[in-house]
C-alpha cells in the first residue's frame, strides 16, 4: 500500500496530498495508540476516516476544518446506517 502511495505521489507531484488508509468498519471498532504504520500507513476507525476526508474537502475550498456547519453539511451527505 505505501509503495502505490509513493507511486501516485510521483505521478500527481507534490500538491496532491496522498494517505494511505485502512479503515476498520463495526459497532465496537477502534484502533490502538500505534495507528500509523512505520511505512506512513494510516488505520482508522470509518468514522474517524470520514472526519479526516471531510476536514480535508473543508480546506480544500478554504472552508477550515474548525467549521462546524461545514462538518455538518458533509456529513450530512454521507450514507453511514
Amino acid at each position: 500500500m505505501h509503495a502505490a502511495a509513493f507511486g501516485y505521489r510521483s505521478l500527481l507531484g507534490p500538491e496532491v496530498e496522498v494517505i494511505p488508509m485502512v479503515v476498520i468498519h463495526g459497532r465496537s471498532t477502534s484502533v490502538g495508540s500505534c495507528s500509523i504504520s512505520a511505512h506512513g500507513v494510516h488505520m482508522r476507525t470509518a468514522r474517524d476516516a470520514m472526519e479526516r476526508i471531510g476536514d480535508a474537502m473543508a480546506g480544500s475550498i478554504d472552508l477550515g476544518q474548525d467549521n462546524p456547519a461545514v462538518r455538518v453539511a458533509l456529513l450530512s451527505k454521507l450514507k453511514t446506517g
